[in-house]
């Protein structure tokens, strides 16, 4: 493969990360909203993000209600199902998207119960190199910006590949999204459409070096088990 060839095949896959066009599955965004609530702000700005994914992108909300508190004894007796499934859903996505109040200057507990537990046990950190990103909603005016800084400190502890810009913190949320879900501030729609975007394309990206690694390592694995015969 000539120079040109090679430097023509990179623009082809980049526009494909870009656009979306991949010919492979639908990229999977898991979403994760810190509040139990009903009719939450936070689960329904994970709704409006649904609204504004490209036909290869689908988001799915997982629900936290039903995972236990933390206790080491469970984990070591018989690790809880509905912790086992939020594991499996973790690691079966391609991107995480969590969306998170702010309760007394930081991020909720039942957030960091279900955090904790998809840590573990030890060694098995389902988090571990997945492109993520926070957003918050409130009705006051600071937006959760407290709560995102803190839930951003513990995510990087557990080596995710965070996405920070551009900062989506919606202020005044009940003037900004609809009950169904519509966006009616025009910033607050271009900087959600952006970071799904850079979470969407970072994910794509990282699959690519995998399997293009993986491709490489194909010749020399069959060598090496060709000298073992």
């Amino acid at each position: 493969m000539t120079q040109t060839q090679t430097r023509n095949q990179f623009d082809t896959e980049e526009l494909a990360i870009i656009t979306g066009e991949t010919g492979g599955r639908p990229t999977t965004i898991l979403g994760i909203s810190g509040s139990l609530r009903q009719n939450s702000y936070n689960r329904l700005l994970l709704k409006a993000a649904s609204k504004l994914l490209s036909p290869s992108t689908r988001l799915e909300i997982f629900e936290i209600d039903r995972i236990p508190l933390y206790n080491q004894d469970l984990e070591e007796r018989t690790f809880p199902e509905e912790v086992k499934d939020f594991k499996r859903k973790i690691e079966g996505s391609d991107a995480l998207l969590i969306s998170t109040p702010e309760y007394n200057h930081s991020y909720p507990g039942v957030l960091k119960n279900a955090i904790d537990w998809a840590s573990r046990p030890y060694g098995h950190n389902s988090f571990e190199g997945k492109p993520t990103a926070v957003i918050s909603a409130s009705p006051g005016l600071f937006g959760g910006l407290a709560a995102q800084d803190q839930l951003k400190q513990v995510l990087l502890a557990l080596n995710i590949r965070l996405v920070v810009q551009p900062a989506v913190i919606v202020t005044s949320v009940q003037q900004k999204i609809d009950e169904e879900g519509g966006i009616l501030d025009p910033n607050t729609k271009q900087f959600l459409q952006q970071l799904i975007t850079n979470i969407v394309n970072l994910a794509r990206l990282s699959t690519r070096y995998e399997q293009t690694f993986a491709l490489a390592l194909q010749p020399i694995i069959a060598d090496r088990l060709r000298k073992r015969e």
